[in-house]
Formats: structure tokens, C-alpha cells, sequence
């Protein structure tokens, strides 16, 4: 490995606010937002800060995270999750493990992936999300999830918190507690609606509260057709969804359902085979875990789009 590539391979809480600093430009390091980065094992950066019911620990004392301000790299979580960030800054913007996801093009983008962020508390004031608070570029997401308490005013998200770029969300959920004034989306909180936010083949399963809450998307603020695009995804915490996605019960998440439509999705070039479940284990589809068929059938509808130059698009649904 090239030095630069090795000293980015977290293994530690140490190494991970290693490479923030690096990407910030702090401790007397020249700032290098590009950086990419790699988790070796899971990483745990504070034990016990949320009590079973995802509120604070307030008995605790925590190691503080620092979002990477501006990132323009590619963070691959190798399937490992990130335990314990705790960011407590009511009346800061973009806080998140993630400030600002920036830059990338639509043939070379800003990746995150491979990622987990559970038992977190993220607290801040607009633009808020577990794993980025605001996207200003070309960006994808993929094959990653939260577990954690996400607080905020507005533009709140399970994932992510605000775009004004281009977004692609797939194969990800977020199953933890999200909480703001106004726009709390379970996966994203809103968009200018100038760009696009494309999410695939995921699903929101936990608790939302706020005023103008949504399960999957919440709000567009100059709203066209193609401001968002929800594909093949599901929820349990309303019955509709303005922008789309299915709902689903609380039944079907656990007994096999949605899990099977999320993992025979083989569509937009999109590879649903990421995703299992041990039926009567676990609550909900999980990423990267074993997978046994429920034995439930799965149809697949295609319908079209006219006003969008990439207009054909397919779901899976459950007879």
C-alpha cells in the first residue's frame, strides 16, 4: 500500500479521529477533504451513550465527534459499523458523522458505503442526518444504515439531512429514533428540489416525530417531478407517503416479506442480494446477513416516467 492509502485504515477510535483530523485539517495537518478511508473492524467510540429507549445517557461522559466538515472522498465501512458518536451542538448546522458530502460528478461520485452508525446520539440545528447532514454534489449512499437518536430543527434525517445536488440512497435503512421541528424524513429530511434525490431498495423502520414528518423523503422546497424518485421501498411509521414508497406492517418486516422483495430486487443496476434476515430473530431486513427464502411470492411492475431521460424504472410487489 501507498502511505497515504495505509494511514487511512481505521482499526481504532484513535485511527478514525485520526483521519478526521486529516480530512479537517486539524492538528497542524493541511486539510485533504479527497481523503478516502477504510474501517477495519467495527469501532466503537463510546459505550452506553443511549439508554434502551434511544434517549441520552445523561450518567455518561463522551468523547466528542467533529463531522468531517467538507468531504469529497470515498469511506468504505467494509461492512463494520461505527458505535457511540456523540454530538451534543443544538445550534450548529450540518452535524452529523459527515458535515457536508461535496463535489463528485455523475460519472465519478462521492461514495459512502459499507457503513453502519448505531447506538449515536446526533444532536444539532438544521441539516442533520446520521451519516451526512447536507449533500451539495453528486453523491451516493449505499448498502449502509443507522441505528441511533437523530435530533434537530429542520431538514432532520435517518441518513441524511438536506441535498441540493444529486443523491442516490440505495440499499440502506435506518431503524432509530428521528426527531425535528419541521422536514424529519426517516431516511432524508428534504431537498431544494433543484436537484434529485433517487432512493432504491431501502426501507425506514423506527420512530419520527416532528411537524411535516414523512417515512422515507419529507420535503422539496421548489418541488418538480423529478426532485425525488423512490423506488422498490418500504415503511412502517405512516400509511402513506406523498413521495412515495410502500407501506408496510411491522408483521412484514419480521416474518420474511419485505425482506424478500429487497432481496430478489434486481433492477437499475441495483443488487438487492446484500440483504437478509434470521426469520424470528430479527425485527427487520439487515445488510450483509445470511438469507433464507420465506416462500412468499414476488412480482415485479415496470412503469415509465416521460418527462425524465432514465424513464423506465421497475419495483417488486407482494401478491
Amino acid at each position: 500500500l501507498h502511505t497515504k492509502e495505509h494511514r487511512n485504515l481505521c482499526k481504532s477510535a484513535d485511527e478514525l479521529f485520526l483521519f478526521a483530523a486529516r480530512v479537517n485539517g486539524l492538528d497542524g495537518m493541511e486539510a485533504d477533504p479527497s481523503a478516502c478511508g477504510k474501517l477495519l473492524n467495527d469501532i466503537v467510540v463510546n459505550t452506553d451513550v443511549l439508554n434502551s429507549d434511544y434517549s441520552l445517557n445523561t450518567k455518561g461522559s463522551f468523547r466528542v465527534w467533529t463531522p468531517l466538515k467538507i468531504y469529497k472522498g470515498h469511506f468504505d465501512g467494509q461492512g463494520h459499523s461505527i458505535s457511540g458518536l456523540f454530538i451534543d451542538n443544538k445550534d450548529r448546522d450540518q452535524q452529523s458523522f459527515i458535515g457536508t458530502l461535496a463535489g463528485g460528478t455523475a460519472e465519478a461520485p462521492v461514495i459512502i458505503e459499507n457503513l453502519g452508525i448505531v447506538k449515536s446520539f446526533i444532536r444539532g440545528h438544521d441539516d442533520i442526518g446520521a451519516i451526512a447532514g447536507k449533500v451539495s454534489g453528486h453523491a451516493i449512499i449505499r448498502n449502509s444504515y443507522a441505528d441511533s437518536y437523530i435530533r434537530g430543527e429542520t431538514f432532520v434525517g435517518g441518513l441524511v439531512g438536506y441535498e441540493q445536488g444529486q443523491l442516490k440512497l440505495i440499499n440502506v435503512y435506518s431503524s432509530g429514533s428521528v426527531y425535528g421541528y419541521q422536514c424529519v424524513g426517516g431516511l432524508q429530511g428534504g431537498s431544494s428540489g433543484g436537484g434529485r434525490t433517487t432512493i432504491i431498495n431501502s426501507f425506514s423502520y423506527g420512530s419520527i416525530g416532528g411537524n411535516a414528518t414523512a417515512p422515507l423523503f419529507s420535503y422539496a422546497k421548489n418541488k418538480k417531478d423529478s426532485s425525488v424518485i423512490i423506488l422498490n421501498s418500504y415503511y412502517t411509521t405512516h400509511s402513506s407517503s406523498e413521495f412515495g414508497g410502500t407501506a408496510a406492517t411491522i408483521e412484514s418486516m419480521s416474518n420474511g416479506t419485505i425482506v424478500k422483495a429487497l432481496h430478489e430486487y434486481n433492477e437499475n443496476g441495483i443488487d438487492g442480494s446484500v440483504w437478509g434476515q434470521e426469520i424470528g430473530k430479527d425485527l427487520h431486513p439487515t445488510l450483509n446477513t445470511k438469507y433464507t427464502d420465506p416462500g412468499i411470492k414476488v412480482s415485479k411492475a415496470t412503469f415509465h416516467l416521460n418527462n425524465l431521460r432514465d424513464s423506465v424504472y421497475s419495483i417488486n410487489y407482494i401478491e
